[in-house]
């Protein structure tokens, strides 16, 4: 443990303190901009969440045992975003040259993404808790304890389940990646774990001594096979690391546009596949068109056009801000080989831009149209739609440019744009009644990014 401490210590935590010292120090203004509108964002979702539950029956277990399975859920989207950190020449320096082992390694570098999953797991739980106080039930301060230990055991259960399915799919696949393969099984691993919740509700969900006997259990179990597959699971990391996918090489000649726009559009798209930028998307738009079919078979038309609303605003818009990012990530990473090219800025930016607006375009309207055929729920305002997501891309595109995103980050990142995407939109909406309002306030906030963008971070030798 104390190896773990030092790791965490002086590596993970010292270098995030540094990059936010560093960006409070060169961005004061910035800085207490963001700390009083995270502030503000949480405020509002705190009062619209208690006028909402307050108004409905509410049932402890049945809060319980939701909770429970929102912890897995929430813990898988975790897991599978953070898939790649431990593909980092970094930890492989640590393993061959410590006396760090495989599970400690592993262990220091998921501890900071489960304290930010376990942090917004318990402020997303808090209205609850205070609206069944507001409503006069009594809280038992054990259940309560014994909700948090499994909010906890939740993470690392999700996480091991990760491990023993990549290193099974390994021995019988080999060492390349097979993301589909392996969230596909964790998707349904999970899946039936939340559907035997609820017959298992009695050893789980009470205060006596025995559901504590058996929470102890099962984080010692989870504790065990964590610390037994540890070892495989990081070897195969390493080899994965180097083993990329196979892509289709080009010839000059088939790259040989007269148009430099037409060029760089190639070579975007090029960049898409190989990269596999696609693959998260794709596996969330997926999991979204399940969701959607699964709850409007199984609730009342009420509750799901409440639930089909919060897919659209925060999972349809959650793969709507994936992508954008990647324009900024590639230009950071690539920055003196783009130089080199000497194409004009809007050549190379707007070319990737109008790729990107269109896609998600598509995404949106594929989504709307197979929602239609199944649910009949119709959608108005289709056209005022592109518009907001013209906003949503050029805001992502500009958070790409400003901050250096990598997979330990990358997750933040997308949580806080799609918090403050959707309160914003709120905001706009309340602030200005008439939709005529609310579209060009969202065009001339697009136009504006997309001059920042330009004027700031796409200089010269790249401007001509």
């Amino acid at each position: 443990m104390n190896l773990i401490y030092q790791v965490v210590k002086n590596v993970e935590v010292k270098k995030i303190t540094e990059k936010i010292r560093s960006f409070i120090i060169n961005n004061p203004s910035h800085s207490l901009l963001i700390a009083l509108g995270l502030i503000l964002i949480y405020a509002i979702y705190g009062t619209a969440s208690l006028q909402i539950i307050t108004h409905m029956e509410l049932e402890l277990k049945v809060i319980f045992i939701n909770l429970v399975k929102i912890s897995l859920i929430l813990s898988t989207f975790f897991v599978i975003i953070f898939r790649n950190i431990f593909k980092t020449n970094d930890f492989v320096f640590f393993y061959l040259n410590t006396r760090v082992k495989a599970y400690q390694i592993i262990l220091s570098r998921i501890i900071l993404p489960s304290v930010f999953y376990y942090i917004l797991l318990v402020l997303a739980s808090l209205p609850i808790m205070i609206s069944v106080i507001i409503k006069d039930y009594t809280i038992d301060l054990a259940y309560l304890l014994l909700l948090l230990v499994i909010f906890i055991i939740s993470y690392f259960l999700c996480f091991t389940i990760w491990m023993v399915i990549n290193v099974f799919i390994v021995k019988f696949t080999g060492v390349k990646e097979r993301f589909w393969l392996h969230t596909f099984i964790k998707v349904a691993v999970i899946a039936g774990l939340i559907m035997i919740i609820n017959p298992v509700e009695v050893l789980i969900g009470g205060t006596s001594l025995l559901h504590f006997i058996v929470i102890i259990l099962l984080g010692i179990s989870v504790s065990l096979l964590f610390v037994k597959i540890s070892l495989k699971f990081l070897n195969n990391c390493f080899m994965q690391k180097d083993a990329g996918t196979l892509s289709p090489k080009y010839t000059p000649k088939q790259l040989d546009y007269n148009s430099k726009f037409l060029l760089q559009s190639k070579l975007e798209t090029i960049h898409f596949f190989r990269n596999q930028v696609f693959v998260e998307q794709g596996f969330f738009f997926i999991i979204l068109m399940v969701l959607v079919i699964g709850l409007y078979y199984s609730l009342e038309l009420v509750n799901f056009s409440l639930i089909y609303s919060m897919l659209i605003n925060f999972g349809l818009k959650e793969i709507m801000l994936l992508l954008p990012l990647t324009i900024g990530i590639h230009f950071r990473e690539y920055m003196q080989a783009i130089y080199s090219l000497n194409v004009g800025k809007y050549q190379y930016f707007l070319s990737r831009l109008l790729i990107i607006y269109l896609l998600n375009c598509i995404t949106y309207f594929v989504f709307i149209m197979i929602s239609y055929a199944i649910t009949r729920m119709e959608v108005y305002g289709i056209l005022e739609t592109f518009i907001s997501i013209a906003f949503i891309t050029m805001l992502s595109t500009l958070v790409g440019f400003v901050i250096k995103i990598n997979e330990l980050n990358k997750v933040y990142v997308i949580i806080i744009l799609l918090i403050s995407v959707n309160i914003f939109d709120m905001f706009i909406k309340q602030l200005f009644n008439h939709p005529i309002l609310v579209q060009f306030t969202y065009i001339s906030l697009a136009v504006m990014l997309f001059l920042i963008i330009e004027t700031i971070y796409l200089r010269r030798p790249i401007v001509k």
